[in-house]
């Protein structure tokens, strides 16, 4: 297995953050710096997804819109159960040596993407595999 190494970024904590005439120094300016992207991607996010579907359910009608709604939801709740536990591995061991050792950190973020991705391909090896039978049992649609 190939050694997996990653850049962490320098941290900006000398850099403030301003509002008109407010500013803020420290972890107060990243936590308000990290919170605004948080925001923004979820906006977009979120925004893409709901123009994708009312695209969708004007193209393909009620029915078969229907069970797009159905497929989607099921994959949005399988994949909500994988994800955390690297997620989680990943922020606290990333907190804790970003400074101290980036190498370790590194390789942990290097194992944790190997992890995901091991998961991600099981599970859509699973759904692949359960696909034919969703569709005849759930959807009522042999096809």
């Amino acid at each position: 297995m190939s050694d997996v190494r990653l850049s962490i970024p320098p941290t900006d904590h000398g850099r403030p953050f301003g509002l008109g005439t407010i500013s803020i120094q420290g972890l107060g300016a990243r936590l308000i710096r990290a919170f605004s992207w948080s925001l923004i991607a979820t906006v977009f996010t979120q925004g893409g997804t709901f123009v994708v579907n009312l695209l969708l359910a004007n193209l393909w009608g009620l029915e078969l819109f229907g069970r797009y709604a159905i497929v989607q939801s099921t994959l949005a709740s399988l994949s909500a159960l994988a994800p955390p536990t690297t997620g989680a591995t990943a922020i606290k061991y990333t907190a804790e040596l970003r400074t101290r050792d980036p190498a370790r950190a590194g390789r942990i973020l290097g194992l944790c993407s190997v992890v995901s991705t091991i998961m991600a391909l099981a599970s859509g090896g699973g759904l692949l595999l359960a696909a034919a039978g969703v569709a005849t049992y759930v959807l009522r649609d042999p096809t």
